[in-house]
């Protein structure tokens, strides 16, 4: 009877290694591709998803719905569920920017309105820095980074893109420029929200040795 378990065993064993698991694959992003990695780590974490077609379309401007969306689920985790709210109703995106409203992680000045528009890097910053704020996740950086085209902005504005450099999710443009105005591609997008589920899980394994 033993000999028989154990041989059950083996067998199952070997079957479930010859098994190649699941890989997810987008018709255009190759494995080369410099944000790979980052997108599907993403992918895997369900923040993120490819088009019907069966692609990524890594170099696409990402709309402020989408980066709502990929954010939220990220920082809220699988448990969370987004719903509508009362009151609201239309966009796809709605219930993921009505999230990060109620906790506070808005841009001021930025509501639901508006999901279709493209997400400018100085919203990004404002979000992000928010979230790392509330959240407690200090940064790694030696020094707060100086850029040379944020001293027009805002007090509120310039503090959040040297908070996010200083945790090291972005990082500005080789003439010293941050480019508070531009857009982000999706694979932009997947890389620095990356770095925040990575930062994310650092404190949380901190955490978890302190108790």
């Amino acid at each position: 009877m033993k000999k028989t378990l154990v041989s059950l065993l083996v067998l199952v064993l070997t079957i479930s290694m010859a098994i190649p698991s699941f890989a997810i694959e987008f018709s255009d992003l190759p494995d080369n591709h410099w944000a790979h990695d980052d997108i599907i780590a993403l992918v895997e974490n369900g923040s993120v998803n490819g088009y019907p077609d069966g692609t990524y379309q890594p170099d696409k401007t990402i709309t402020r719905g989408e980066f709502f969306k990929i954010v939220m689920v990220t920082v809220a985790g699988g448990n969370e569920k987004f719903k509508m709210g009362e009151g609201y109703t239309g966009h796809w995106a709605t219930p993921y920017v009505i999230t990060a409203m109620e906790r506070k992680y808005l841009m001021d000045g930025t509501g639901i309105k508006n999901l279709d528009d493209d997400m400018t890097r100085l919203e990004m910053a404002n979000v992000l820095s928010k979230i790392c704020v509330q959240n407690g996740f200090n940064g790694s950086a030696e020094k707060i980074t100086e850029y040379t085209d944020i001293s027009n902005l805002d007090e509120i504005s310039q503090r959040a893109i040297k908070n996010i450099s200083y945790r090291g999710l972005i990082g500005g443009y080789p003439d010293g420029s941050f480019g508070p105005n531009n857009t982000m591609t999706r694979a932009e997008i997947a890389t620095v929200v990356n770095r925040l589920m990575k930062l994310m899980n650092t404190y949380n394994t901190i955490e978890n040795e302190v108790e």
